[in-house]
């Protein structure tokens, strides 16, 4: 796969070129394609959404999470200070107790 991060991603959406500086190039050419907010789908109706993660996440930037949470409606963010991708281990706990305050909301 190669190139760190990029290549993880680059790899995931089908670029899979015999050259993995090839594929990262490809990606990060039409990478805009699979963006959620320029296709306008966090701006749709959407169910009650948690974005947990950890302000040092090195895989997706917090500003991804912000940017999913200040589009659209029913979105929670939760960050954790100085934890990694998703927050872990602390947001276990975290994803536990939202869980259940959205269901005792729901059964009023």
């Amino acid at each position: 796969m190669g190139e760190g991060r990029a290549g993880a991603l680059a790899h995931k959406f089908g670029y899979r070129q015999s050259s993995p500086a090839a594929a990262v190039a490809q990606y990060a050419a039409e990478a805009r394609k699979f963006s959620l907010l320029d296709s306008g789908v966090l701006e749709r109706p959407a169910c009650r959404l948690l974005l947990i993660n950890g302000m040092e996440d090195s895989i997706f930037p917090i500003e991804d999470s912000i940017a999913v949470a200040t589009h659209g409606e029913n979105k929670d963010l939760v960050v954790l200070g100085s934890l990694p991708h998703m927050g872990l281990p602390r947001s276990e706990a975290t994803i536990h107790q939202w869980i259940d305050q959205v269901i005792a909301g729901a059964s009023r």
